[in-house]
């Protein structure tokens, strides 16, 4: 997190050349000056200070709005200041919530202006990073989910975020949350990086498909084989318009299959082996034909007898 120190340095800097120096009242130059002797103490390790001083800066920012772009900064600095702790103090994550809460805020309400108004673009970067520092936690909360939930509306909304690199950022959150058994966590990222790819790419890109695949995996080990099931569909709906290799397509409907055995929908599942052996039988490949076909027939002839004795009762 120290390149966050950075990022405001940076914000400073350009502040600084645009509206020159001189200008500024007397308010701005305090804000300025006591942001540098944060950041700086805070770079020396002199963590008391630090706190003491950031908590200055807000109170100085406080000055210029509720929502001004001071107060986003000042806000940011203290989250990170905390989040920076959490390898020392296991009460970070908490020490930090609110000031995370309250960024998250500010953007919803720029954003729900109309028109919309953007945060400062370095704020949402840095807001961005703590999600994911909160999601490394997975804080079981009610303020935690929240506020989660809230950002990441909001960061989908603003365009000027690359979708590539959010995403990419996303799928390592979620692996990192399913290794710790976290899965439903992991299914709230991994829904994140699906919407992210949607917004690079359109609703029914080929280049979904993967990703849809891993979002349904997730959902199966959380249990939540509802979603699980209309991921998959919509997996095997994209194949379909795409052309996909019929290999792809027969591993995603063969998935389709044993969720909707799982829900207990077994007609639906002879249909879904069904259009499956229809798919195989037009592949190329001998072998892979026959293996592929002796495969879906048992599970096709199990999964008929079960939907017979569905109807029956």
């Amino acid at each position: 997190m120290r390149f966050a120190i950075g990022w405001s340095l940076a914000i400073l800097l350009l502040f600084s050349s645009t509206h020159g120096y001189a200008q500024k009242n007397q308010s701005v130059r305090a804000w300025e000056n006591a942001l540098l002797s944060a950041q700086n103490y805070d770079s020396k390790g002199q963590r008391a200070k630090a706190k003491s001083t950031f908590l200055k800066v807000l109170a100085l920012a406080e000055a210029f709005g509720p929502d001004s772009r001071e107060v986003q900064i000042s806000v940011l600095r203290l989250a990170c200041y905390f989040m920076e702790r959490q390898d020392a103090d296991a009460n970070c994550v908490d020490d930090a919530l609110p000031y995370y809460q309250r960024i998250v805020e500010i953007a919803h309400r720029l954003n729900s202006k109309k028109p919309p108004e953007r945060p400062d673009y370095e704020a949402v970067l840095l807001m961005h990073d703590l999600e994911m520092q909160y999601l490394k936690h997975a804080r079981a909360t009610t303020e935690y989910r929240e506020s989660c939930t809230a950002s990441r509306r909001v960061l989908v909304d603003i365009e000027t975020l690359d979708h590539d690199k959010r995403a990419e950022a996303e799928r390592d959150v979620a692996w990192a949350l399913a290794g710790e058994g976290k899965y439903s966590a992991a299914v709230a990222v991994y829904e994140d990086v699906v919407l992210n790819l949607q917004a690079r790419w359109g609703p029914n890109h080929y280049q979904l498909v993967q990703d849809l695949e891993k979002l349904a995996k997730y959902q199966d080990l959380a249990h939540l084989y509802g979603k699980e099931e209309v991921t998959l569909v919509r997996a095997v709906n994209i194949c379909k318009k795409s052309q996909a290799g019929y290999l792809v397509l027969l591993q995603l409907m063969e998935k389709l299959a044993n969720c909707q055995e799982t829900e207990h929908k077994y007609c639906d599942a002879v249909d879904t082996m069904s259009e499956a052996i229809a798919v195989c039988k037009q592949g190329e490949g001998r072998k892979i034909k026959s293996d592929c076909l002796f495969a879906l027939a048992i599970k096709l002839q199990k999964a008929e007898e079960e939907c017979k004795m569905q109807k029956k009762h």
